[in-house]
């Protein structure tokens, strides 16, 4: 049986009890993991598959290993959280947020249901990103990102379908970071 993201209880309702989850991108498939109030996971809840090998996140010849995930909280403001996907692979390049939908309470994504929202985001310009939902506070998506070779950590503020808002340089001491969270 297939648990629905949010509906921990399977009461149709969904259930948000304020314990941090976990997306993983394992290189085949995309999990949900809940957060449980003793701050482990799975605790009350089973996993959930958001997507696989044949699933809308891939486009053209991209696989789910050859995707970068980031939450970017409700983005468009429906009521439902969203994700933000880079497909890493030079030939699919690009940065886009998924607004997912609420179809009888099940979760889902697709590719009709996306914004690009950065084109220049490969990973030979973008090595690492994290978003950051609103780290200004004024209801707008933000990401962290590393510059290549220079250990320069930028803000990407008020992120849309035209770019960001505003870019600024917040360290230049994060030279050698593999991944940012």
């Amino acid at each position: 049986m297939r648990r629905r993201p949010l509906d921990r209880n399977g009461d149709g309702t969904p259930d948000t009890p304020g314990y941090p989850d976990l997306v993983i991108n394992d290189g085949t498939y995309v999990w949900l993991y809940y957060g449980g109030p003793d701050y482990r996971l799975d605790t009350d809840a089973d996993p959930v598959l958001l997507g696989g090998p044949n699933d809308p996140l891939t486009e053209g010849a991209s696989k789910i290993s050859e995707i970068t995930l980031a939450a970017a909280g409700d983005w468009n403001a429906d009521g439902t959280p969203d994700l933000v996907a880079r497909y890493d692979r030079a030939d699919a390049g690009g940065l886009y947020v998924f607004n997912a939908t609420k179809e009888d309470g099940d979760y889902g994504i697709s590719l009709s249901h996306r914004t690009p929202i950065g084109p220049n985001f490969s990973t030979a310009t973008v090595p690492t990103f994290t978003a950051a939902p609103d780290a200004n506070n004024n209801g707008k998506l933000d990401l962290w990102a590393t510059t290549p070779n220079s250990g320069r950590l930028r803000a990407f503020l008020d992120l849309s379908s035209t770019g960001a808002g505003s870019v600024i340089s917040a360290s230049e001491s994060f030279a050698g970071y593999q991944a940012v969270s």
